[in-house]
């Protein structure tokens, strides 16, 4: 026992047999541990059983004795997985703000000048990163011309009258 903690002599043993396995290389390292959470994401994505995903782990190399200890962990912590992906993956990005203008562009034509209307966005909002559960603020800058906004402005219309009706 350490500090409240109870650590478990064959884990850390094992652990430290999958860290020392790497040779020390930082890049490998932190690849095959990203290659890890990807495999144990998304099982627990899909609900993939235990044997299923050992013998998927023996296939792709990894060590019986190694694929049995992920596995062991991962039936361990399976709840706690899927509880955290439901709650990562559902998250809507918040919308800050939006800035608009409307310019006309001058088009040179052969004939005569001609002005478009061109509308410019400024979109600013906060963005989830699912790996450290964070936020960040973003912006996205865009123009278009009229006849797009219109069409943009009514897809947008559409999409919350359609979630109205299925928030109720």
């Amino acid at each position: 026992m350490c500090s409240g903690y109870s650590i478990d002599i064959r884990t850390l043993i094992f652990y430290l047999q999958l860290f020392i396995s790497f040779e020390d290389e930082s890049n490998d390292l932190k690849a095959s541990i990203r290659a890890l959470q990807f495999i144990l994401m998304t099982s627990a994505k899909y609900s993939v059983d235990g044997p299923s995903l050992s013998n998927e782990l023996t296939q792709l190399g990894l060590p019986k004795e190694h694929a049995n200890g992920l596995v062991k962990v991962y039936d361990e912590n399976f709840e706690k997985l899927t509880n955290k992906l439901r709650s990562s993956i559902l998250r809507l990005t918040k919308l800050n703000d939006i800035q608009w203008d409307v310019y006309d562009v001058k088009a040179i034509n052969n004939v005569n000048d001609v002005y478009l209307p061109v509308v410019t966005m400024n979109i600013n909002y906060d963005d989830y990163t699912v790996d450290d559960d964070s936020q960040q603020t973003k912006s996205i800058a865009f123009s278009m011309h009229a006849e797009n906004f219109g069409i943009l402005l009514a897809d947008l219309q559409a999409a919350r009258d359609y979630m109205k009706t299925y928030s109720t």
